[in-house]
C-alpha cells in the first residue's frame, strides 16, 4: 500500500530587505535633503542679489527676479511632495522610483537655467571680484547636486522592475555610457573638424550628456548596492578584499594619482593618508563584528562617517563633470572614488544599524551614533574656538594694549596659546582644504586673516623666536593646478602689474570760503592728465603725499566721473585700502582714496587716468582762522609745496570737557627751555637676553657715562610690563618669552605722561633718558610703533644699550638739542614741537585756564600764550574733538573710550577725516556695497587682522567646465549669425 504524498507545509515568502534605510526614503528626506539644501541656496541668492542688484541693467534684472522664481518653485516643489509624503505617512510608497523621478528633473532643470543664464544675470562690472562665475556656479551647483544626487541614489535602490537585479548587467550600463559619450565626439569631430559639431544645438548635446550620466551613476551606484548585498553570503575574507579595494585601494590611488591631477585641488596631506586607513580599520571591524558587537560596529562606522561624508560632498558639484572626467580616466577616476566610498560606507552603516535595533533600544541606538558622527566635528570646532580665544586674547595683548596702566601683564596662558600659534601656523602652512579650511577661517576670524609679520611677531614677544612659513608635511607638494594649493597661496594678495605712475598736474585752483564765525573752508581742486609714452596699455594711477599743516583739517574729497563730481565717503582706513587696490589691480575702473599716512601727511591716490581724458579731484579743508587773516598763498605748481602754506597766521585753541588743543605754535618766536635729566632703566627679562644681575649692578653700569644723574625709575620688561618697587627684586618679573621693547618704553613715557607732567608743576620737572639694561647690549632699535605715538611727550627721545657683557653705554638714538619751548595749560605742560600739533590734557576743576609758556629768565617763570579761541561748539573744535579721540585711542587703545567702530561712525558723521579713516570713491554700487560689507566685517574682528584677499569660493575646475559649454554655445550662436 503506498503512501500518500504529503505536501510540505508553506513558508512565507520573506519581503526582500530594502537597499536603503527609512531615513533616507521617508518624508522626512525631503525636509533634510531637498527643502533644506535649496532653502539655503535662495537665501544666498538673494544675499547675492542685494550685493549687485545696483550695478543691474534691466534685462540682467529680469533674468536674476526669473532665477529667483525658479529657486522658489524648485523650493515649493519640495515643500510640496514633502507634505504629501507627510500626510500619507505609512501607506506611502517612499521607495517607489517613481519618487525619485520629480528630484531629478526639478534640479537638472533648474541647473539648467542657472547655467545657461549665468552671463545673462552677472554684470561684467560685479564678475572680477564681488561676484565671481566661480561663487555663483559653486553655490548653485553645491546645493543642488545634494537633492539631485539623492534622487539618483533612490532610483539606483528602487525596487522598479525595469531595474535590472544583475550586478554584470549594471556594471556594463555604467560603462558603456561615458564609452558611448567617447564615440559620439570621434563621430561628431572627424579629423579635428568641429564644423558639424557647430550645427548642433547645445540643448541636445547637453541633453545626451546629462542622460548618459544619469544612466552611468544608476547603474554604478545600484550595481555597488547590490554587491555590498551580496557580501553577506561570502566568506568574511572575501568581504575584507572588497572592503580593502574600495575602502583602501582606490583612495589611496585616487590620492595618489591627485599628486599628479590634483583635482580639485591639492589633497596631499599625511593625516588625509591616515585617515583612509583608519576608515578601512573600522569599515572592516564593522564587517567582521556586525553580530558579536553590533553596537560598537555602529557606532565605529558613525564615528568615522563625517570623513566619507566629507569626500563625497565636496566632490558632488563636480559629478556632472564625471562623464567627461571618465573619458581622460584620471580625473573621472577622482570623481567616482568619493562616490563608490560613500556607497559602501553608507551601507554598511545601514546593515549595522538594523542589526543593533534587535539587540537595544532604536532611540539609545541613534543618539549614541549621533554623538559618535559628531566626534570628529565637535574636535574641530573645539580646537578652532580655543585657537580664536587665545589668539584674540594674544592680539589684543600685543596690539590694543593699556598703556597707561600701572603694569601690563598677559592674563591668558602661554600653553594654549603656544599651541594655538602652532595650530594656526599648520593651518596656514598646510593645504587648502575645501570647507575645512572655510570653515576654520570663518571660525576663528570671519574670514580674514592673521598675516605672516604678525605671527611672526606674537611668536617673537611671547616666546623669542618665530616658526617657519615652509611646509614640513612629508606628502605636500602644496601645488595644485594653479598654483593656489596652500592656505596662505589662496589668501595672499594677486599679483598684478602695477600701473604707470605718469601723470602730470596740469591745473590747480584753490578757493577760500567762509565756513562759519572764525573758520575758513578751503577746496584745492586738481586736473591731472596721462602722460604715459604712446603705446602704454590701461590707465596711469596718480599718487602724491601731502603734508597737512597743524590743525588744518580734511572734511570734504569728491572725484569728477565722467564729468560729474562723485562725493567720497568715509570708510575705515584699511577696508578702503583693500577695496582700492582690488578695484585698482582687477577691474581697472575709476576709485580715488584719501588717507593718512601720518597725523601730518595724506596720500591721494587716483585711478585710472587715461589718454585723452584728464582726471579731476577736488579736497576740502577746514582751517581754524578767518578767511581775512589767512595769507592765500599762490598757486604754486605741486599741491605738496601749497597746502603747508594754508596756516593760521596766530595759534589758535580749541578747549573741550577735557581737553585743549593748540595749534599752529610759532616755536621760533618762544624761549627754550633744557631740562635736568635723570635715568630710566628698562631691564630686559626675556629668555634669551635676560639680565640676571641685581638692580644694583644694572644700575652701576650707567655711572661711567652718567656720573651725575641718578636712576629714579626701573622698569622690568619681556613680554609683560613691570615697575620694579624697593619692596622687591628682579624676581619679581621671572626671566621668560621675547622683548617687546617698543611696549617698555611707550608704558615708560605714558606713564610719565600721567604722573609727572600730568601733575600740577610750578618748577620744571626732570626728563628720562632711557638705558637698556640686557645680557647683551642692543646694537640697533627695532621698529618703535607705539612710542612713536608717544615720544611728542618728551623734548627728546634718548635710548642707550648696556649689558653685562659689553659694559660700555652705547647710543642707540642719534645725540640732539633737547632744549625746546614749554607750554602748560592747567595741570599739564608739554614740550612743543616743530610742525607737530600740541595736545594738551587737563583737570576737570580748572575752568579753561590760558595757555602759558616757560620763560627760564624771567623772574615771572610762566606767562600767557597770544592764542585765538574757539568755543566747545566751533566746528573747527568739534572736529578737534574727534581728532582728541582717535589720539587717545591710537596712543592706548585698551584704555581709549572710543573703540575705531565708534571712531568710524562718528568721522562719517562729521565728514571730517580721521587717521583711523579714509575718503573714498568708487564707481558702482556694488563696489560700494561691497565696501559697507568688508567694513561690517573688518570692525567686528580684531584691528590687527587684514582681509582675506581671494574672496570666492573654490571652483575654478566647475568654473572651466562650464565656461566651455558656454564658450561653445556662443561659438554656436555666432555661426548662426
Amino acid at each position: 500500500m503506498e503512501t500518500p504524498k504529503t505536501t510540505p507545509p508553506l513558508v512565507p515568502h520573506k519581503p526582500e530587505a530594502p537597499l536603503l534605510p527609512p531615513v533616507l526614503t521617508g518624508a522626512s528626506a525631503y525636509l533634510w535633503l531637498w527643502i533644506l539644501p535649496i532653502g539655503l541656496l535662495l537665501l544666498l541668492n538673494l544675499q547675492g542679489y542685494g550685493l549687485i542688484e545696483g550695478n543691474m541693467e534691466d534685462a540682467e534684472r529680469s533674468s536674476a527676479h526669473w532665477l529667483g522664481f525658479s529657486n522658489l518653485l524648485n523650493l515649493g516643489i519640495g515643500i510640496a511632495l514633502y507634505l504629501v509624503a507627510r500626510a500619507r505617512g505609512k501607506t506611502s510608497d517612499c521607495l517607489s522610483t517613481l519618487w525619485a523621478l520629480p528630484v531629478i528633473a526639478v534640479q537638472i532643470a533648474y541647473l539648467w537655467q542657472a547655467t545657461a543664464n549665468v552671463d545673462n544675470i552677472l554684470p561684467r562690472s560685479v564678475t572680477i571680484w564681488i561676484y565671481p562665475h566661480a561663487r555663483f556656479f559653486y553655490n548653485h551647483y553645491a546645493f543642488c547636486m545634494l537633492p539631485l544626487a539623492w534622487g539618483v541614489i533612490r532610483v539606483a535602490c528602487g525596487n522598479a522592475s525595469f531595474l535590472s537585479k544583475s550586478i554584470g548587467k549594471n556594471v556594463l550600463i555604467a560603462i558603456f555610457m561615458p564609452v558611448t559619450l567617447f564615440i559620439g565626439m570621434k563621430i561628431m569631430s572627424p579629423f579635428g573638424n568641429w564644423d558639424f559639431v557647430r550645427t548642433i544645438s547645445p540643448v541636445i548635446v547637453a541633453c545626451i550628456v546629462i542622460v548618459l550620466s544619469i544612466l552611468m551613476f544608476v547603474a554604478l551606484i545600484r550595481a555597488l548596492m547590490l554587491i555590498f548585498k551580496g557580501l553577506d553570503e561570502w566568506a568574511p575574507n572575501k568581504q575584507l578584499i572588497g572592503i580593502t579595494l574600495i575602502a583602501l585601494c582606490m583612495p589611496i590611488g585616487g590620492l595618489l594619482l591627485n599628486r599628479t591631477i590634483p583635482f580639485p585641488v591639492n589633497f596631499q596631506a599625511w593625516e588625509i593618508y591616515a585617515l583612509v586607513v583608519v576608515n578601512t580599520a573600522f569599515l572592516m571591524w564593522a564587517t567582521l563584528g556586525v553580530r558579536s558587537a553590533p553596537r560598537l560596529s555602529f557606532y565605529l562606522l558613525s564615528a568615522s562617517f563625517p570623513f566619507t561624508l566629507y569626500f563625497f560632498v565636496v566632490f558632488l558639484p563636480y559629478t556632472p563633470l564625471a562623464m567627461l572626467g571618465c573619458i581622460v580616466m584620471g580625473a573621472g577616476f577622482l570623481v567616482l572614488t568619493p562616490t563608490v566610498l560613500f556607497t559602501l560606507h553608507l551601507y554598511h552603516l545601514v546593515q549595522a544599524q538594523r542589526v543593533a535595533r534587535e539587540q537595544d533600544n532604536a532611540r539609545t541606538l541613534v543618539i549614541g551614533g549621533l554623538l559618535c558622527f559628531l566626534l570628529l566635528p565637535a574636535f574641530f570646532t573645539s580646537r578652532s574656538l580655543m585657537d580664536k580665544a587665545a589668539l584674540n586674547s594674544a592680539l589684543d595683548f600685543v596690539y590694543t594694549p593699556n598703556l597707561e596702566s600701572k603694569s601690563i601683564e598677559y592674563p591668558g596662558n602661554r600653553l594654549n596659546l603656544k599651541r594655538a600659534l602652532a595650530s594656526h601656523r599648520n593651518y596656514k602652512n598646510g593645504i587648502y582644504y575645501p570647507l575645512l579650511s572655510d570653515a576654520y577661517s570663518w571660525l576663528v576670524f570671519d574670514n580674514l586673516v592673521l598675516p605672516d609679520d604678525k605671527i611672526k611677531q606674537l611668536e617673537l614677544t611671547f616666546f623669542g623666536e618665530w616658526g617657519s612659513s615652509k611646509n614640513m608635511d612629508p606628502v605636500n607638494r602644496g601645488m595644485d593646478l594653479w598654483g593656489r594649493g596652500s592656505v596662505r597661496s589662496r589668501s595672499s594678495m594677486p599679483r598684478s602689474t602695477p600701473p604707470s605712475r605718469k601723470v602730470d598736474l596740469i591745473k590747480q585752483d584753490l578757493q577760500l570760503s567762509a565756513a562759519n564765525e572764525g573758520n575758513t573752508q578751503a577746496t584745492l581742486t586738481l586736473t591731472l592728465e596721462n602722460a604715459s609714452p604712446e603705446g602704454t596699455w590701461g590707465g596711469a594711477e596718480y599718487i602724491n603725499k601731502l603734508s597737512i599743516p597743524p590743525g588744518v583739517l580734511i572734511n570734504g574729497f569728491r572725484l569728477h566721473i565722467n564729468g560729474t563730481p562723485v562725493p567720497g565717503r568715509i570708510f575705515e582706513k584699511k577696508t578702503a585700502l583693500w577695496v582700492y587696490t582690488m578695484i585698482r589691480d582687477t577691474e581697472r575702473r575709476d576709485p580715488g582714496l584719501l588717507v593718512y599716512n601720518n597725523p601730518q601727511e595724506v596720500e591721494l591716490r587716483v585711478f585710472p587716468i587715461m589718454k585723452d581724458a584728464p582726471a579731476t579731484v577736488e579736497i576740502d579743508f577746514l582751517i581754524p582762522d578767518d578767511i581775512d587773516a589767512i595769507h592765500a598763498p599762490e598757486v604754486l605748481p605741486n599741491p605738496a609745496e601749497l597746502i603747508p602754506k594754508l596756516y593760521p597766521t596766530r595759534a589758535q585753541v580749541a578747549t573741550g570737557s577735557d581737553f585743549t588743543y593748540i595749534a599752529p605754535l610759532d616755536i621760533d618766536s618762544l624761549p627754550k627751555v633744557k631740562r635736568e635729566q635723570n635715568l630710566h632703566l628698562i631691564i630686559d627679562r626675556s629668555q634669551h637676553n635676560g639680565f640676571e644681575g641685581t638692580a644694583e649692578e644694572a644700575r652701576q653700569l650707567t655711572r661711567e657715562k652718567f656720573p651725575n644723574l641718578q636712576a629714579s625709575r626701573i622698569t622690568l620688561a619681556n613680554y609683560n610690563v613691570l615697575e620694579l618697587a624697593e619692596d622687591f627684586g628682579m624676581d619679581s618679573l621671572p626671566i621668560g618669552g621675547g622683548f617687546d621693547l617698543d611696549k617698555a618704553l611707550a608704558h615708560s613715557i605714558a606713564r610719565y605722561s600721567s604722573e609727572v607732567l600730568d601733575s600740577r608743576n610750578d618748577t620744571l620737572p626732570t626728563e628720562p633718558i632711557f638705558i637698556i639694561v640686557g645680557r647683551t647690549a642692543l646694537q640697533e632699535l627695532p621698529e618703535l610703533e607705539k612710542t612713536k605715538i608717544w615720544q611728542s611727550q618728551l623734548s627728546a627721545l634718548q635710548i642707550y644699550s648696556a649689558g653685562l657683557e659689553n659694559t660700555v653705554l652705547k647710543p642707540l638714538t642719534p645725540e640732539v638739542d633737547s632744549a625746546r619751548p614749554i607750554i602748560r595749560v592747567g595741570n599739564s605742560l608739554r614740550p612743543a614741537h616743530s610742525r607737530r600739533s600740541l595736545l594738551f590734557t587737563y583737570f576737570p576743576d580748572f575752568d579753561a585756564p590760558a595757555p602759558e609758556y616757560y620763560d627760564p629768565d624771567s623772574p615771572a617763570g610762566w606767562h600767557p600764550l597770544e592764542y585765538d579761541h574757539h568755543a566747545a561748539d566751533d566746528q573747527w573744535t568739534q572736529a578737534i574733538e574727534l581728532w582728541v579721540r582717535n589720539h587717545r585711542y591710537a596712543a592706548s587703545p585698551g584704555s581709549a573710550t572710543a573703540t575705531l567702530k565708534d571712531l568710524v561712525a562718528a568721522s562719517r558723521r562729521s565728514g571730517v577725516l580721521l587717521p583711523a579713516t579714509s575718503y573714498i570713491v568708487v564707481e558702482n554700487e556694488a563696489q560700494w556695497r561691497m565696501l559697507e560689507k568688508k567694513e561690517g566685517q573688518k570692525l567686528e574682528q580684531n584691528e590687527a587682522l587684514d582681509f582675506l584677499e581671494t574672496p570666492a569660493p573654490s571652483g575654478l575646475i566647475l568654473v572651466l567646465g562650464f565656461g566651455l559649454w558656454i564658450g561653445w554655445r556662443k561659438m554656436q550662436e555666432q555661426s548662426q549669425r
